[in-house]
């Protein structure tokens, strides 16, 4: 979250999710109400998890999951909440309006995209007997998944993309309020400055990886090594013994070939 916690709509986003659970799970009436409603239009009702700020990329990811599978209950839910005289009403306009945004669901769609790309990188560090030299790969392609939304559009947002309709500002059966402008990813500015801080983050984050000591462990690498089979038979150990030189005594630092 820190690396775009400079997005507007994406602080908006989070509180959202965060405050439509609280409004659902905080009363047992609103909860047995969009039951309801979801009964009535025949649709399952996932459950809305709370935004915690550890494990965040996993709550987030489910928060979103749950907001997107139940979009059409709670709107509706929501539309009706917010027509009441109580002291709730004015916060079920708030959430409603925000999700009949059409900036705000584009950056959902786009988030959920890239947490999906984050918690395969999230998974692969959790793997058992990970080396070193594995990580700047997966780094690395996980830095091209992510770029690639820039222009290619991710799993969630070809689906954004096909309920989506600016000219009749529509979202499947939401209909929207506010600004409905086309998606142009070649001027997007929001989907651009998500993705590239995202990417910074990343690269920042991970940098220590090409810097010594952890990147002297690329000589273990055999996809690095050097075809030509001269190059090969030296191949690193100038780099390791430089590295543990002061291992070594000076007459062991001249046998480093032998």
């Amino acid at each position: 979250m820190d690396a775009i916690k400079h997005v507007k709509t994406v602080n908006t986003l989070e509180t959202n999710v965060k405050g439509i659970y609280k409004y659902y799970h905080g009363s047992p009436k609103r909860r047995r109400e969009i039951k309801a409603v979801a009964n009535i239009i025949d649709t399952d009702l996932a459950n809305i998890p709370d935004v915690k700020e550890v494990r965040w990329l996993a709550s987030q990811s489910k928060g979103l999951l749950a907001l997107k599978s139940n979009l059409g209950v709670i709107v509706m839910h929501l539309s009706e909440a917010a027509t009441r005289t109580d002291i709730y009403a004015g916060a079920a306009k708030n959430y409603l309006n925000n999700l009949k945004n059409a900036n705000m669901l584009k950056t959902m769609f786009l988030l959920l995209d890239i947490l999906d790309i984050l918690a395969n990188l999230s998974k692969f560090f959790q793997t058992e007997n990970l080396l070193v030299v594995e990580v700047a790969p997966e780094v690395e392609a996980s830095l091209l998944k992510l770029l690639a939304l820039k222009t290619h559009p991710g799993p969630n947002m070809k689906e954004f993309l096909e309920l989506y309709d600016p000219h009749e500002k529509q979202f499947g059966d939401i209909k929207l309020i506010g600004i409905c402008n086309p998606v142009d990813f070649s001027v997007d500015v929001t989907t651009r400055e998500m993705i590239s801080s995202v990417v910074d983050y990343i690269e920042k984050r991970f940098a220590v990886f090409n810097e010594s000591p952890l990147k002297e462990f690329t000589v273990f690498d055999f996809m690095k090594w050097p075809t030509n089979r001269e190059e090969l038979s030296t191949y690193g150990i100038e780099t390791l013994a430089d590295h543990f030189s002061s291992l070594f005594s000076a007459e062991e630092r001249e046998k480093k070939f032998e």
